[in-house]
């Protein structure tokens, strides 16, 4: 997990934890903020290229956009929390569809329905397993829609002349 910084002390974000060894790493002053936020670039070369590369950009973009961009690059992609189940979330949808087509006046309980036979030694997971069917059902159709949108707004001429199978090659 990382620290933070306070932006008087230039970081003004989450850091990654440095290496064991560095001896600056426990520095603080009086109000018990870091006396300078350690370094995670080793060498006096990386250092300068790191300068060399934020000089650049700062002549480039200016010093604010400058900073938010190499900061953005500089963090590592975290994911919060477990991540999903693809396998099983394309199952339940093909189940759902299924369920859906064969009954098509009951589309409200389908849910409820499949997650009880899903678990039906396990009565407790049932609202849980029908809130995530839910879920998907509900991302998936927002997904769709948004393609519908997206599509809407180019020109129908656009879009033939995309699909023309007579293209210069």
């Amino acid at each position: 997990m990382g620290v933070w910084f306070p932006p008087s002390c230039g970081a003004g974000e989450l850091l990654p934890p440095p290496p064991p060894n560095d001896p600056r790493w426990h520095q603080r002053d009086r109000f018990g903020l870091p006396v300078r936020p350690p370094t995670l670039l080793k060498s006096d070369e990386e250092i300068a290229l790191a300068t060399d590369m934020f000089n650049v950009a700062v002549t480039w973009l200016g010093e604010p956009k400058a900073q938010r961009s190499l900061a953005e690059r500089a963090k590592s992609p975290r994911r919060k929390g477990k991540q999903p189940d693809r396998d099983w979330n394309h199952q339940l949808l093909e189940m759902y569809d299924k369920a859906v087509r064969e009954e098509t006046d009951l589309i409200k309980s389908v849910p409820r329905r499949l997650a009880r036979q899903l678990h039906p030694e396990n009565p407790g997971s049932v609202p849980a397993t029908e809130k995530r069917i839910r879920r998907l059902v509900k991302e998936r159709s927002r997904r769709q829609r948004a393609m519908e949108a997206a599509y809407r707004r180019f020109p129908r001429s656009l879009l033939d002349e995309a699909s023309s199978s007579d293209r210069d090659i």
